[in-house]
């Protein structure tokens, strides 16, 4: 299980977490999320595929002068 875990202060409960079952399916929201967040803000991307077995991944995001992260991980069973 792959999630995407977010602080964005534009998240109404302060961290958004979505889980996706595949790889692809993760990477895939992981990436749609950086182009629609480098549209509004300053962001910087980090996306780490080794052998393309696992995926992580960071975003930060400049949000009024302080930084927020969104997150990719595969989580521990």
């Amino acid at each position: 299980m792959y999630v995407i875990k977010s602080n964005l202060p534009t998240e109404t409960d302060g961290f958004k977490v979505d889980r996706w079952k595949s790889r692809e399916e993760a990477v895939e929201a992981f990436l749609e999320d950086y182009q629609r967040l480098s549209k509004q803000y300053e962001t910087e991307m980090h996306l780490r595929n080794e052998n393309f077995s696992d995926a992580r991944g960071t975003i930060q995001v400049l949000v009024d002068g302080f930084f927020h992260y969104v997150e990719l991980f595969k989580e521990k069973k």
